[in-house]
């Protein structure tokens, strides 16, 4: 069943700070000046292309980014 979510709550959720969660996690960050790198595995080995800065992402490996939920959807699903 699909649920509808309010424009405010998507805006909360695409808003929170990543590094933030990523850090409550236990996830190993790596600060570059005002951003962080996430240093995660996966079958190639380890990386630390995804560059996190509040609720925006970068990954330069995959050329994509976005906000919190895609990051979420995309990089712990």
């Amino acid at each position: 069943m699909y649920k509808k979510y309010s424009d405010e709550q998507l805006y909360r959720a695409n808003h929170i700070d990543l590094v933030s969660f990523l850090m409550r996690r236990g996830e190993r960050l790596k600060k570059c000046g005002v951003e962080y790198r996430w240093i995660y595995h996966d079958a190639e080995g380890e990386h630390d292309s995804i560059t996190v800065r509040g609720f925006e992402w970068y990954d330069f490996k995959r050329a994509v980014g976005s906000k919190a939920i895609d990051f979420l959807r995309l990089n712990m699903g």
